[in-house]
């Protein structure tokens, strides 16, 4: 019985051969490339990352330049769950002549163009420690909010202090009041009927100590928050329930007819010391005054800094505002008999 096939043509051969190739070259084309990754970086057989396509973007959300080392430069990055658990992220990253430094619009910036304080989108290049902050070098740095240079970040008005401004300026008060970094900017609001700007700094590895910092928007001055305050006195120093021994500062603002006030410590047995100031400006203005008073003795642990104004009909005390401090233990004694408590 014969066979049913019979020998190929050689142009038979050849299509044959045209068909299987194209089929093989389908295959090749679906498989995945060796090492390669969703993070458009391909891997080399070290592992090393290597930048290629797009960067890898770090951040999630916006980030703030907080500090500046040389040509390494913190950013951070602060965000809320909508459980309200706190997600932060900590980078110190080197920016090189390869880095990109650009607005949002693309117009090539300086690194001068990019200060502390700036609100900025960062891409890394290459590989990241795992240190915390966590260590890289910067692909490209986007600094938000401004279109082509920083006379057009967005502000409420270009004669007053920006967002970036407000930022610097709170860092450097949360710095110089002890707030320990990294620093992490919570959120910034500016209020158009004070006219102020208010930045919320969260501080240390857990971001665990919250501030918030209002800058005069016009003046660019940080205004304090007082430790005590009423209708005719605003005290910043001392603090409630500092420990005092000799010297003590006292400093606020007042507003009391033609700037004159009086004050005293007391201890609950004796009044330690009195005495009178003048701010520097008086009703219906705030005048800010400054004094300094030598402690030397008390009977109580407990005492209390008290500022008053003196009625114009009897001269009794009016508007007493009271501060509570603690007396160090080495001026304790007693004092006419009486015994410290």
């Amino acid at each position: 019985m014969k066979s049913s096939f019979t020998k190929p043509t050689m142009r038979g051969t050849l299509v044959m051969m045209a068909i299987v190739l194209g089929l093989m070259l389908t295959v090749s084309a679906c498989q995945p490339k060796a090492n390669s990754t969703d993070s458009n970086h391909a891997v080399n057989a070290g592992n090393e990352p290597q930048d290629v396509g797009e960067p890898y973007w770090f951040w999630t959300e916006k980030g703030y330049v907080v500090a500046k080392e040389g040509n390494r430069w913190l950013i951070t990055a602060y965000e809320t769950s909508a459980g309200g658990e706190p997600h932060k992220q900590a980078g110190w990253f080197t920016v090189n002549e390869k880095t990109r430094l650009q607005s949002e619009t693309g117009r090539h910036l300086d690194p001068e163009a990019i200060p502390i304080g700036s609100r900025v989108q960062i891409a890394a290049a290459g590989e990241i420690a795992e240190s915390y902050p966590v260590q890289g070098a910067a692909d490209e740095i986007v600094r938000l909010g401004v279109q082509n240079d920083p006379a057009d970040e967005q502000a409420p008005d270009r004669t007053h202090i920006a967002e970036a401004d407000a930022v610097r300026i709170a860092l450097q008060h949360s710095q110089e009041q002890g707030l320990i970094g990294p620093w992490y900017i919570v959120k910034t609001v500016f209020d158009e009927a004070d006219y102020q700007w208010l930045v919320q700094l969260a501080g240390g590895e857990d971001a665990a100590q919250v501030e918030t910092v209002v800058t005069d928007a016009a003046s660019g001055k940080v205004i304090e928050k007082p430790v005590a305050e009423n209708a005719a006195f605003r005290v910043y120093e001392p603090q409630a329930n500092a420990v005092i021994g000799g010297k003590l500062t006292v400093r606020g603002d007042a507003r009391v007819f033609e700037g004159a006030f009086g004050w005293r410590l007391e201890d609950g047995h004796f009044v330690l010391e009195e005495g009178h100031v003048m701010a520097e400006a008086g009703a219906p203005e705030w005048g800010s005054f400054r004094f300094e008073v030598e402690l030397d003795r008390a009977t109580n642990p407990v005492v209390m800094l008290v500022l008053y104004e003196a009625s114009a009909k009897d001269g009794s005390p009016r508007h007493e505002l009271m501060i509570p401090l603690q007396a160090d233990p080495s001026i304790m004694e007693s004092v006419d008999g009486i015994p410290y408590e």
